[in-house]
């Protein structure tokens, strides 16, 4: 557990970058306003080091099956504090909060399948199919308390003896429930959950492949260098499709005998990651992209290359890696402008082979 963190409720104002960094990355601020934020009856909670919110979650006055409830939305724990027991503390304070003031009231939610297991920790029920939430992925609509024979105080032992906090406890929510099948939807949600990591692998698989066939064991060995980073930020496809400037590369590379073109390839490579390290902010990702680069140069050292030629590789490398991660942090939420980078890049490294 965090030293130093205070549960408290908070006005929605303070969580919003909290909910976009996390929940509606890539998406415009107003993504990570949610209906109902502004009702009085609802309540905004966090978790707090000093005035910085390191979690958050919202209960929205609702109703299930014609039944007072609350509407569990928005939960979200920033990169740095996850895996500490933080998201399960604030639920915990939230539910006790909430319990206090109106304790006939049940909690409902619709949970990412990803973080399903997450609630069912926690005593927290399945009682629909996977469904699909435009801007936020596939998701499962889960109760507590309702028919729970130990209520608010069931919740809280869940809490305590939990033996640790799930990296994607967060969730998104429409409006609405019409029940639906506990044991069809746990299953479903399991399933849907392992889509990103079979699609992960497939298209990671797909690209080694290619680089293989396009360009030889040096450029698969640099490939498997980006995968380990994105491993390390989650299993999203989309950031994947940032490396297409290599594959590229690559062909330009099959086509043409340049093995010049190594170099651009290379700082594709980097640069993706250290576009995935603004986004995510998880410096295993940074170290991967420093990685890439000093694998290039050995690679190149081993094919002979000059010294001169080493020289002016080494110096682009670094000048096109400081400017990138001096522009990448300003364009995190914007996917087509951090593709545009990446692509900036490559384009000045092929530009530095002619020094």
């Amino acid at each position: 557990m965090l030293p130093d963190i205070t549960c408290r409720r908070v006005a929605v104002a303070e969580i919003i970058p909290l909910r976009h960094r996390i929940l509606r990355a890539g998406l415009p601020l107003e993504a990570a306003e949610f209906d109902h934020d502004h009702d009085p009856a609802t309540r905004h909670y966090a978790a707090c080091r000093g005035d910085t919110p390191l979690a958050c979650l919202t209960l929205v006055a609702s109703e299930w099956e014609r039944r007072a409830a609350w509407q569990l939305r928005g939960m979200a724990t920033d990169v740095s504090a996850q895996g500490r027991g933080l998201g399960r503390r604030l639920l915990a304070e939230a539910v006790a909060d909430a319990r206090a003031t109106e304790p006939d009231r049940i909690f409902w939610c619709n949970a990412r399948v990803s973080a399903a297991g997450f609630y069912e920790r926690l005593g927290w029920r399945v009682l629909s199919e996977p469904f699909e939430i435009p801007t936020a992925g596939p998701h499962v609509r889960m109760v507590f308390g309702h028919g729970e024979p130990n209520g608010a105080d069931g919740l809280t032992d869940r809490l305590k003896a939990s033996p640790r906090d799930d990296h994607h406890e967060c969730h998104e929510s429409s409006q609405g429930f019409s029940g639906g099948s506990e044991a069809g939807g746990r299953r479903g949600a399991s399933a849907l959950a392992l889509l990103p990591v079979v699609g992960f692998i497939a298209i990671e698989l797909a690209f080694l492949a290619a680089v293989h066939f396009l360009g030889g064991p040096p450029w698969v060995a640099l490939a498997v260098l980006p995968f380990f980073g994105q491993v390390m930020a989650d299993f999203r496809l989309a950031p994947l499709f940032g490396l297409t400037p290599a594959i590229l590369w690559a062909a330009a590379h099959f086509l043409t005998d340049n093995r010049e073109l190594f170099f651009p390839y290379a700082i594709t490579l980097a640069v993706h990651l250290a576009g995935q390290f603004a986004t995510r902010g998880r410096p295993q990702v940074a170290v991967a992209g420093g990685l890439v680069a000093a694998a290039f140069l050995a690679i190149r050292v081993m094919q002979a290359a000059t010294l001169r030629v080493l020289g002016v590789e080494a110096a682009v490398t670094v000048v096109i890696l400081v400017a990138a991660v001096a522009v990448l942090p300003r364009v995190a939420d914007r996917p087509w402008a951090k593709a545009a980078v990446t692509a900036l890049a490559s384009l000045a490294a092929f530009a530095g082979l002619a020094l």
